[in-house]
Order: structure tokens, then sequence, then C-alpha cells
């Protein structure tokens, strides 16, 4: 299964520190690291006693689709118990 959590982004946000600007505000910072945090809720949910998660892939995606959008795709397998 693979899944796309994602945060829409102004398209003039730098990722890290490009351009002078703080690390803070960069994309990584705003975007991925709260979802990254987040996700092991997720992970917690779909790994119950009746399902086991077998593959967990998580990459970063940065401006993806028509709408600037940032996130973190995860690619996972899970199977029953």
């Amino acid at each position: 299964m693979e899944t796309f959590f994602c945060w829409l982004n102004r398209i003039d946000n730098v990722y890290h520190k490009q351009g002078g600007n703080d690390k803070a505000d960069g994309k990584y910072e705003l975007n991925i690291l709260p979802l990254l945090t987040d996700l092991e809720s997720f992970k917690d949910l779909i790994d119950c006693s009746q399902y086991e998660i077998t593959s967990w892939v998580i990459i970063d995606a940065i401006d993806v689709l028509d709408v600037n959008t940032d996130g973190i795709v995860v690619t996972y397998t899970v199977k029953t118990l």
C-alpha cells in the first residue's frame, strides 16, 4: 500500500537554509518534520493485534502535484495474523 500525507505550501518557500533564510522557516521543518512526528500514530493504528507491518519505507516529497504539495510518501506492507 502507498499513502501520501501532505501539506499545501507556498511556492516561494525554500527547503532548508537556502537564500539566507532561517532553517526553521524551511519546507522540511514546517511541513515534513511534523508529518514524521505524527506518522507514529498512524503506524500504531494499523499495527494492531490483527495485522503486522512487514515493510515500512518513508520518502520526503517536495513540490509534487500541480498544487505545490510537500509531504511524505509511506509505502508499507501489512499481513493478517
